[in-house]
């Protein structure tokens, strides 16, 4: 017998979230412009990633976890290595931002998907 689980993605969510990321660091800058903020911009840009992940998968257990918090992950690492610039910097804390979606979305999760009600 196979359990259906739901692992749809909340397209509308990750688009917000992934975007919210990269932009509030933005946002940081312009109300606090002080030289220093290059790094504190790339550690806010990815810590709001992995919020992102985690707030969008409060009901989702499974497969469909990580692959939201994956979404999240790349959509966000996309918008800033095009926004940023190709360089290795960009391109490593890419990685980084998807490494934090991923675990925003499933750290302290319980490992066993929800099982539908018994009929």
């Amino acid at each position: 017998m196979t359990t259906s689980l739901d692992t749809r993605i909340p397209v509308a969510g990750v688009i917000v979230g992934a975007v919210a990321a990269q932009f509030a660091d933005d946002a940081v800058g312009w109300v606090l412009p002080l030289p220093f903020l290059g790094v504190i911009g790339a550690v806010t840009a990815v810590l709001l990633t992995a919020v992102a992940g985690r707030l969008l998968t409060r009901r989702r257990s499974g497969p469909a976890a990580a692959r939201t918090g994956l979404a999240v992950g790349l959509l966000s690492a996309a918008i800033g290595v095009i926004v940023g610039g190709f360089g290795i910097l960009a391109i490593v804390l890419g990685g980084v931002t998807v490494a934090a979606g991923v675990a925003g979305a499933v750290a302290r999760r319980d490992e066993r998907p929800a099982l539908p009600p018994a009929a």
